[in-house]
């Protein structure tokens, strides 16, 4: 009993010092966090923070037991615009494993191509997650109920003022838009517009589409043939969905500035399961990640690099997987210092950042990168790049090329 009451002791103290910062550099404190009260845990380093590498290891195998394993992670970043008066969200980029560009105009998705972020916007958003409002295994089951429990937690955790709620209420349940090519009508209407049954001309489209869908997520198995039916249906959804893994789930990615906030607000949820999002994504896939990020009028672009380092990293294999194993919020930090340990950063007057890097020919496995290094890593060569994670993962910059 003594030595767990001292444990706790030693949990509350690293929960404070992970908030806190080092007044010697400026830097957020990385401190190792115990995330299991077992007598088998391992000691707390003093003084000294523990080797990223070995912090995800500990916590992926910690919960190696879990029913779950994780899924391939679909990411969509989406920003807050105003047309013509009218606020709404726009898809601006997808990621798989690499990124997908929505080019000037919205018109179409540029060649998939490699992430290039700035180390600036990757020291963003950690210091962000260090303060973020962090709601695993929510159970809600729709978007203004998500959005609502997201927010009570800001309000009591002095993040967002109560008076302002409402706004970023507003904001977060407005309507989205995708790229015109890829949502133009739901699969409902798509259907009735088929020739009748005793047409030559009919397509078995129809009985394809709701019988193919379900197959794609054990979520979506679950939803009715009637929302199957009206789920949005886009032009080429099955060349895309031929790239996307069986039982694929979503990350949503909300950015925006408002002229009523003074400092940022940032969320992360991840869903007890993942639910079919109609009003958030046109993609036949369950939601199952939501990231939201708000900051005052003036700094957009800092925001959607942050956004764009935030997607990146959910298309990181390694990342992804602490994510759908994460305990706590210290566990998200701990897997991107472990991202940014196996980053490369090549000088920028030795590289053009508006050149879209093409995926390589065959990606290195990911198998031995949690190994604990006991030597340097060798020097190897680099045609392109800003910062690339280790085995060319995914991520992407906007617009055509880096995000700093």
């Amino acid at each position: 009993a003594e030595w767990k009451e001292r444990l706790k002791l030693l949990y509350m103290a690293n929960d404070f010092a992970l908030r806190g910062y080092d007044g010697a550099t400026g830097y957020p404190k990385v401190v190792t966090t115990i995330h299991s009260s077992e007598p088998n845990s391992p000691a707390l380093k003093d003084e000294e923070e523990r080797d990223p590498t070995e912090q995800v290891r500990f916590i992926l195998n910690l919960n190696d037991g879990s029913e779950e394993s994780p899924h391939s992670v679909f990411t969509e970043l989406e920003e807050l615009c105003t047309d013509e008066g009218q606020a709404e969200w726009k898809e601006t980029a997808r990621w798989l494993k690499f990124v997908e560009v929505a080019e000037p105009g919205g018109q179409k998705w540029s060649k998939p191509h490699v992430s290039t972020l700035s180390m600036h916007s990757l020291f963003q958003l950690r210091d962000l997650l260090l303060n973020a409002v962090v709601l695993l295994d929510e159970t809600g089951k729709d978007m203004p109920q998500i959005a609502d429990t997201l927010l009570d937690e800001m309000v009591s955790s002095e993040m967002l003022e109560l008076r302002l709620k409402g706004t970023v209420y507003t904001a977060l349940t407005r309507s989205h838009k995708h790229p015109p090519p890829l949502r133009s009508r739901s699969l409902g209407s798509r259907v009735s517009s088929l020739p009748p049954p005793s047409s030559p001309q009919r397509s078995s489209l129809d009985e394809s589409v709701v019988a193919e869908l379900p197959s794609r997520s054990s979520s979506i198995a679950k939803q009715p043939p009637k929302l199957l039916m009206n789920m949005p249906m886009v032009p080429d959804l099955w060349k895309i969905m031929r790239k996307i893994p069986q039982g694929s789930e979503i990350c949503s990615v909300l950015v925006g500035e408002m002229e009523s906030l003074v400092e940022p607000i940032v969320g992360f949820v991840r869903l007890a399961e993942g639910i079919v999002l109609q009003e958030v994504t046109d993609m036949p896939l369950p939601v199952r990640f939501l990231f939201v990020l708000f900051g005052p009028i003036g700094s957009k672009s800092t925001y959607l690099d942050v956004g764009r380092a935030f997607a990146t990293l959910m298309s990181d294999e390694v990342f992804h997987e602490v994510v759908y194993k994460a305990s706590s919020y210290k566990d998200l930090v701990s897997g991107m210092d472990e991202f940014m340990d196996k980053a490369t950063v090549l000088p920028p007057s030795q590289w053009d950042p508006t050149i879209r890097v093409d995926p390589p020919s065959s990606i290195p496995s990911q198998a031995n990168r949690l190994k604990v290094q006991k030597a340097p890593r060798p020097t190897r060569q680099l045609s392109s790049g800003a910062l690339t994670a280790a085995g060319g993962g995914g991520g992407g910059s906007g617009g055509g090329g880096g995000g700093g």
